[in-house]
């Protein structure tokens, strides 16, 4: 019997973060678009109704919000510690999609946003 899941969505997640390899980037920042969608095996709260039983997304936004805290270089670093970090966080997660969305990259172009997803 397939093991039963579930999924949640926090959609565009709004961050003013210092990511980059600019240092001017890494000083005055920049906005940033976080988009997930976590797989999770069916817990108790279907039972219980629960909020204790259930994984609070309050939470996940939280281990998001400090991961965009610690600076990096690329897109592609920051996907993996949002990831490492919720894996880490909450062992009941089997699967993580994510996008993260950088706004306005200082590209010499117009262009709304670069974005990295991830998947794993």
């Amino acid at each position: 019997m397939k093991q039963q899941t579930y999924t949640i969505e926090l959609d565009k997640m709004e961050f003013h973060a210092y990511h980059g390899c600019y240092k001017e980037e890494r000083i005055c920042g920049a906005h940033f678009i976080v988009s997930l969608k976590v797989e999770l095996s069916k817990g108790m709260v279907f039972e219980t109704d629960d909020v204790n039983d259930a994984t609070n997304y309050l939470e996940i936004y939280e281990a998001v919000q400090s991961v965009m805290q610690e600076s990096v270089c690329t897109l592609e670093k920051l996907s993996q510690n949002i990831h490492h970090a919720l894996h880490k966080r909450f062992p009941q997660i089997l699967h993580i999609w994510s996008r993260v969305k950088k706004m306005a990259p200082p590209i010499g172009g117009k262009m709304e946003g670069v974005s990295v997803t991830m998947e794993d």
